[in-house]
């Protein structure tokens, strides 16, 4: 037996459906925020600061679209832009780091991770273990093809890594 839905029932279950979804993003917010110190969870409102972007810090894009991606931390906000990174002050947007090439991460490594600048870079904050876990395709012109992963020693993103 095949059943109908009109149009009215179909935009109320939509609706249910969003409101749903959206109050379960809250509940998770409101998890994550509670789990950790206060500290890993300040906000400071109103506050906006230019990204790597073209002509910000001096920097101009090598490759279009961009491919951005950025956490943040408990000082620090890090930002990437394809194969360019910059570090900022959580509470002020000044610039701390960079922008410079994502490679300069595995600096002092040697092999494919320190040689090449992929892109899609991939960068996460853990709160709890107060790292930073940063990752990266090494691809260009040779087998073997790896994902570079690099965990900072500290909370200081600026500092580091364990490669």
């Amino acid at each position: 037996m095949k059943r109908s839905v009109s149009k009215k029932g179909l935009n109320k279950m939509r609706r249910l459906i969003s409101f749903i979804v959206g109050l379960s993003l809250v509940a998770s917010l409101v998890l994550v925020l509670s789990a950790g110190n206060a500290d890993t969870a300040t906000v400071v409102p109103g506050l906006n600061f230019p990204g790597v972007g073209a002509g910000d810090y001096g920097f101009t894009p090598n490759t279009a679209p961009p491919d951005a991606n950025g956490a943040v931390g408990a000082t620090q906000y890090v930002q990437w832009v394809n194969t360019s990174l910059a570090i900022f002050d959580k509470n002020t947007g000044a610039l701390i780091f960079g922008p410079t090439p994502a490679k300069t991460v595995w600096q002092g490594f040697g092999g494919f991770c320190e040689a090449t600048d992929d892109g899609h870079l991939i960068v996460l904050s853990d709160k709890l273990a107060s790292r930073w876990v940063i990752a990266k395709p090494a691809v260009t012109g040779w087998p073997p093809f790896l994902e570079c992963v690099a965990v900072s020693q500290t909370a200081d993103a600026t500092g580091a890594c364990f490669g």
